[in-house]
């Protein structure tokens, strides 16, 4: 138990309750590691990078966290980075100086799958400046194992980079309902998540088939109006406890994504763990969670013709073996409690 006495201090972006356009699949992870600290009784302090929303924010939001850094850092053992691709090159390298000059014990943590494009437009200055801090750092924790390769070779020490996937916690519920032809799309709406090719295919789909739409508007392209032109059903943004009990209600999470960056989308995790099957793009990161014909079907991304082929794919004699394979997925691989276990042993090892 002495290593519960370790104080962690955690930067990073978190969810907020009166800010809707704070949840997102990275704040929420990060929510669910800080609430197994707490559940775990760990000790910890939480410098939230998104503290301020609005005008001006992204300025105020850089000052605050260096104020709440300097005010906290005598009193802590670890210092955690919670980073996107941007924060990678801002406050993880502007922060770390003082760190190691107090001789803390420092982690760097990389969300999402982009991370190799974003660094190689980086001028050699920035990059060098990167890397030394990297080269520093105690432990490197990344999503994809594309990523695992990438960190191993800039940080020259594979040993210290660890695959941390996106994970989330195990369901109480689970999919035993036999297969009856419902669809769900559950994310941003916009265009890059794929939405244009799932309106497309509703028109060629036998009228049985019932194809759904969740998740907040984030396209100018769309309007809550826009969609009735399809054979679609958009029923608006979902609260983050409502995720599960809607999922529940389908057969097979539809997400033809070709969103820069795409890491482990977390509503593939999601959907795993309620033994629901997904259609998705071999896109990004994906490939590596998604085994074709095996717990979902991978297609093409921007391809109607593969996207309408792997819905009609799907019938009542092959659910029952998918929908068992994406929940057998979620269980050797991205349930939160063993994936959050491996990873703080590793932070106050």
């Amino acid at each position: 138990m002495e290593n519960h006495n370790k104080k962690i201090l955690i930067i990073g972006a978190i969810p907020y309750k009166s800010r809707t356009n704070s949840y997102g699949g990275i704040t929420i992870l990060l929510q669910d590691f800080i609430d197994y600290l707490t559940n775990k009784q760990y000790s910890y302090k939480v410098i939230p990078t998104n503290r301020f929303s609005g005008r001006f924010s992204k300025g105020i939001n850089i000052l605050y966290v260096i104020g709440k850094y300097m005010m906290n850092l005598r009193n802590v053992d670890i210092i955690t980075f919670h980073v996107t691709s941007k924060g990678a090159f801002i406050l993880f390298p502007l922060l770390s100086p003082l760190a190691l000059l107090c001789n803390k014990k420092i982690v760097f943590r990389k969300f999402a799958g982009s991370f190799k494009t974003v660094y190689e437009k980086q001028s050699s200055i920035i990059k060098a400046y990167f890397r030394f801090f990297l080269k520093r750092t105690d432990l490197i924790l990344v999503e994809t194992k594309e990523l695992v390769s990438f960190f191993a070779e800039l940080s020259g020490n594979p040993d210290k980079v660890i695959w941390f996937p996106n994970a989330r916690r195990k369901n109480k519920i689970i999919k035993t309902s036999p297969f009856q032809k419902r669809f769900v799309f559950i994310s941003h709406v916009k265009q890059s998540k794929g939405i244009n090719e799932i309106l497309e295919v509703s028109k060629r789909l036998p009228p049985n088939y019932i194809l759904d739409i969740y998740g907040p508007i984030r396209d100018n392209s769309y309007t809550s109006d826009y969609f009735n032109q399809y054979n679609i059903t958009y029923h608006g943004s979902l609260e983050p406890d409502q995720v599960s009990n809607t999922l529940i209600n389908y057969d097979v999470l539809l997400l033809p994504t070709f969103h820069a960056g795409e890491g482990y989308p977390g509503i593939i995790i999601e959907a795993f763990s309620l033994g629901i099957p997904v259609i998705t793009t071999n896109f990004g990161g994906i490939p590596e969670i998604v085994t074709d014909q095996y717990n979902g079907k991978l297609i093409s991304p921007k391809n109607i013709e593969e996207l309408e082929k792997a819905i009609l794919s799907f019938n009542s004699t092959n659910y029952a073996g998918y929908s068992r394979n994406a929940l057998h997925s979620f269980a050797e691989n991205f349930d939160s409690e063993t994936v959050n276990k491996r990873i703080v042993d590793k932070i106050i090892s």
